[in-house]
């Protein structure tokens, strides 16, 4: 056996030795996509393993949770058995969890550990009953107003590294104010008198798209949201360290609502919509606006103030209940509340509830006419279901949910699968 293949050999051998260094724990619920009525029990099934083998002594604590909120403690000894199986209920909509949280033994440090599984309570009749504040229109007219006052000053600038034979791409930006957006455009090489679908893609929380997308027969726009020239990538990401620093962008400027990064981002993405639906290569009758987390919201929160925007396919989407805590649900990310009580400490309570409902995905899905595609991982905590189907109810337009059982923070294959078939079908119009 040579040098090389020994080392590889030995670092999977410890690499296998490392996941089976500390307990794991599975936790699986009984019909987990079941929609169950309030009330009904749920029968979890809850094993402990450590090096491959199961763990006889010790004791492991069990979370239940309802929407997100730690609702009873249970400890199992599993002296008395493993794997164990509990029953748990809940009496209102939303999302079931049981979570593993910690294992003890004597002789051993507590080791945290995070088996989950959850299950839906009828979500469809989850309601978010936080009233948007009263001057949210307005509010959002003057944020409009003020972002779009520059003129666009739209700019292309051709790109050939990466780019097949099939496609043409640019670097697109314009003047949002004193800054520019950018995005990467790609155009599908055809004549000069055809004409194509367009999706606006946005990216998920972090520094964004650093190449185009190449999609048959589509116009795609992959559109940034922080104000950074990605020409040179080494630039890029250090402009955006910059930015992430000392807090992360999500939670700066929060208490003056003005100036947080989604009123500069949600103009500017409709300003996006404006240029790709100006475009003569457009079909005229397709322009599908999708992301997944902070994309997912801002496809949503696009669609809801561009009368452009044909469809909406919004995977995981993130800014979901942001003041479900007043209901006993936990938000989605970024949690701007607690973002808020972290950083803003001089803000009262009613003015952090405020400034929540400013950004609460929740308000914006009403106005929303157009087709919606959503998604949501019923074990996502970041971006969790209940926070989803929060704002899926409130959405009067044509609409479809996946719920994608199993799930965290990501996108499924079936979820991936059934995004494309939604866009396909907005294609074919």
């Amino acid at each position: 056996m040579s040098i090389c293949r020994c080392v590889m050999f030995f670092a999977l051998f410890l690499y296998g030795i490392s996941l089976h260094a500390a307990p794991l724990t599975e936790v699986h619920a009984q019909d987990p996509l079941k929609n169950r009525k309030p009330g009904e029990e749920v029968r979890f099934t809850v094993k402990a393993m450590e090096d491959g083998k199961m763990l006889k002594n010790g004791v492991l604590e069990i979370s239940i949770q309802e929407n997100g909120i730690p609702a009873k403690k249970i400890e199992l000894d599993l002296a008395e058995g493993n794997p164990r199986e509990i029953t748990a209920s809940m009496r209102k909509s939303g999302f079931l969890t049981c979570r593993t949280w910690a294992y003890r033994a004597p002789g051993k440090k507590t080791v945290y550990v995070y088996g989950r599984d959850t299950v839906p309570f009828e979500p469809e009749k989850l309601t978010a009953d936080v009233a948007a504040p009263a001057d949210f229109d307005a509010f959002w007219e003057k944020v409009f107003r003020n972002a779009l006052e520059t003129p666009p000053d739209f700019q292309l600038k051709t790109l050939t590294q990466g780019v097949p034979k099939t496609h043409t791409a640019y670097l697109l930006s314009f003047a949002l104010g004193k800054e520019r957006m950018y995005g990467f455009l790609s155009v599908p090489s055809g004549s000069a008198q055809a004409k194509y679908p367009a999706v606006l893609r946005i990216p998920g929380a972090g520094p964004g798209f650093t190449a185009p997308r190449f999609q048959p027969g589509v116009i795609t726009l992959q559109m940034n949201i922080h104000c950074i020239d990605p020409s040179d990538k080494t630039f890029f990401r250090s402009e955006y360290a910059k930015i992430d620093k000392p807090r992360p962008y999500q939670a700066r400027n929060a208490a003056v609502p003005e100036k947080y990064y989604l009123a500069r981002v949600v103009p500017g993405l409709c300003r996006a919509v404006d240029y790709l639906a100006a475009r003569p290569d457009w079909n005229g009758r397709s322009l599908v606006a999708a992301g997944s987390s902070q994309g997912g919201a801002l496809s949503l929160m696009c669609a809801a103030f561009s009368g452009k925007v044909t469809a909406v396919s919004a995977s995981i989407p993130a800014f979901g209940d942001q003041n479900g805590r007043f209901s006993a649900r936990a938000p989605g990310w970024p949690n701007l509340y607690s973002v808020m009580a972290r950083f803003e400490k001089q803000l009262p309570d009613a003015e952090r509830k405020r400034i929540c409902g400013y950004f609460d995905l929740v308000n914006f899905v009403p106005k929303i006419k157009v087709p919606v595609n959503m998604n949501c991982g019923a074990i996502d905590i970041v971006c969790p279901p209940h926070s989803v189907y929060a704002v899926y109810n409130r959405i009067t337009a044509p609409k479809e949910m996946l719920l994608m059982q199993g799930t965290s923070h990501m996108v499924s294959r079936e979820g991936s699968l059934k995004n494309e078939a939604f866009m396909k079908k907005d294609f074919a119009k």
